[in-house]
């Protein structure tokens, strides 16, 4: 993994007006359209374990014709279930693991 950028802060509208920012700076650079992909964690279907397998599939499926890829896992505001030591998350915390 060549990049890893994580945007947080307390003011939502900041946050994803920065991450749009980012992320169009990073599609102009991109080649290949197939070597971007989109994982939405702010719709009311996006539990956190979701957006979890699908970033964990993500980041283990190569790109098709490039030897780079860019994922935005978009507006997922549940990182946070990764710390602490709560037994509920435990299942969330292991799988964050193993992805990073």
């Amino acid at each position: 993994m060549e990049n890893f950028i994580l945007i947080t802060g307390n003011d939502t509208l900041a946050i994803k007006s920065k991450a749009e920012s980012i992320v169009d700076t990073l599609k102009e650079q991109i080649v290949d359209e197939y070597a971007f992909e989109i994982i939405t964690g702010d719709t009311e279907k996006s539990q956190p374990m979701k957006v979890l397998e699908e970033l964990s599939i993500a980041v283990n499926t190569p790109s098709f014709f490039g030897s780079s890829k860019t994922i935005w896992v978009k507006h997922f505001s549940n990182f946070d279930l990764a710390t602490g030591k709560d037994k509920k998350n435990k299942l969330f915390q292991e799988t964050f693991k193993e992805i990073i």
